[in-house]
């Protein structure tokens, strides 16, 4: 088999892409121990774990209903039309590769309805029904 500046290409770019994956894997590592380590040193329970998150992205996407987050590390409020990709333990929120771990999630705002309060009750998620909004908290601080 000759090496030819095609093979040369191949290799090239499988090179690069298995290179940029090994870079999201560091990234989103040190992502999850940047947000162990703020739950620790803000004293934080989780209230959800990822199932729980799971059945209930998979109920709002299945409504194809939008929602409102704020992540633990940032003061921000994500506006998400809708989900674009879920798996076990994270939502893609773009079409530009954004994850959101679960993990890194500290509440999340539904529009208000019986559809979303009947499965919260039923699935007993604690929540907040306020006026407009049904607000899931992941994290309650400990006493």
């Amino acid at each position: 088999m000759r090496s030819g500046p095609q093979n040369h290409k191949i290799m090239s770019t499988s090179i690069k892409a298995k290179t940029h994956q090994k870079q999201q894997q560091e990234k989103l590592a040190s992502r999850i121990k940047t947000t162990k380590a703020f739950i620790v040193s803000n004293n934080l329970t989780g209230l959800l774990n990822n199932q729980k998150w799971f059945n209930l992205f998979e109920f709002i996407e299945d409504c194809n209903l939008s929602f409102q987050m704020k992540l633990l590390n940032s003061d921000e409020i994500i506006h998400i039309a809708q989900i674009f990709e879920l798996e076990k333990t994270a939502i893609l929120i773009d079409l530009k590769g954004n994850f959101v771990i679960f993990l890194e999630i500290e509440k999340i705002s539904i529009p208000r309805s019986v559809d979303i309060h009947d499965f919260l009750s039923q699935k007993k998620f604690e929540f907040n029904p306020l006026e407009n909004v049904i607000e899931i908290i992941g994290y309650r601080k400990n006493n």
